[in-house]
């Protein structure tokens, strides 16, 4: 948005999280991702640029590390920033994804 528009991104979002936390009855600063996280329990392919301006990569280990899931793999991309992930990571990160998908059929038909 930054490079298309004249108003900040950053102005943006603080307003669309303030309203979110209006409507939903909550404060934007007191949510914790990794909290949530501890929640989850399905597998989880996450990945994650190591130039990320906007989530410190360090923060969505965090969130990785509190998975409730046994089924979860960590893929950081270097030189990804926070939109470029699969730009970056190219066929090799498309095809982690693929595999990752394949691996997770047989639990999927388990469920049937």
């Amino acid at each position: 948005m930054d490079r298309i528009s004249p108003v900040s991104s950053k102005y943006i979002s603080g307003l669309v999280l303030a309203a979110a936390g209006r409507k939903g009855g909550f404060e934007p600063d007191s949510i914790k991702p990794e909290l949530a996280a501890a929640q989850i329990s399905i597998p989880v392919f996450m990945s994650h640029g190591t130039a990320d301006v906007h989530i410190p990569i360090k923060q969505g280990r965090r969130n990785f590390d509190h998975l409730k899931s046994s089924l979860k793999e960590w893929h950081p991309i270097r030189g990804a920033d926070h939109n470029s992930v699969h730009a970056v990571g190219g066929k090799s990160y498309q095809n982690e994804i693929e595999q990752f998908i394949l691996n997770q059929l047989p639990s999927f038909q388990e469920c049937q």
